[in-house]
C-alpha cells in the first residue's frame, strides 16, 4: 500500500536561495524521507520536513482523541520554542530520556495525591 507525503527542500545561499514542494508516494515515513533526501541531493539541497499528506482519505481522529492530538500538537510548539528543537532532534541518550519519563510520572503522582485530598476535603466539608 502506497501512502502519500509532502515535503519541502532548499538550498542555496544568499539570494541564491530556493525551495520546492514535493508530493511523494511511499510506503513509509522512512521511504517517503529517503526519496525527499534523494531529490534533495540531487539538487544540491536539504531536506526541512517530510509530513503524511492529510487528505481526506487519511484517518483524523474525532471527540477526545482529536482533543489529546491537538494538545500533543500545542506542546510540541512550547517545546521547540523553550528548547529550539523537537523530541525527536533531541539528542538525549536512552538513560536520559528515561529519567525524564521518570521525572514526569513522580510529577503526576504528585498532581493526583493532591487532587485526591482536594476530594477528600471537599467531602468532608460537605
Amino acid at each position: 500500500m502506497s501512502l502519500k507525503f509532502n515535503a519541502l527542500i532548499f538550498g542555496g545561499i544568499g539570494p541564491d536561495v530556493w525551495d520546492r514542494e514535493l508530493s511523494i508516494d511511499a510506503v513509509d515515513i522512512t521511504d517517503a524521507l529517503q526519496q525527499a533526501q534523494a531529490k534533495a541531493d540531487d539538487n544540491g539541497g536539504t531536506v526541512a520536513f517530510v509530513e503524511q499528506d492529510a487528505s481526506p482519505d487519511v484517518f483524523k481522529p474525532r471527540g477526545t482523541e482529536a482533543d489529546v492530538c491537538s494538545d500533543i500538537a500545542r506542546r510540541q510548539e512550547m517545546g521547540i520554542e523553550k528548547y529550539g528543537m523537537t523530541v525527536s532532534e533531541n539528542p538525549l541518550s536512552l538513560e536520559q530520556w528515561l529519567q525524564h519519563a521518570y521525572e514526569e510520572c513522580l510529577d503526576k503522582a504528585v498532581y493526583l495525591k493532591r487532587a485526591i485530598q482536594k476530594l477528600q476535603e471537599e467531602r468532608r466539608v460537605a
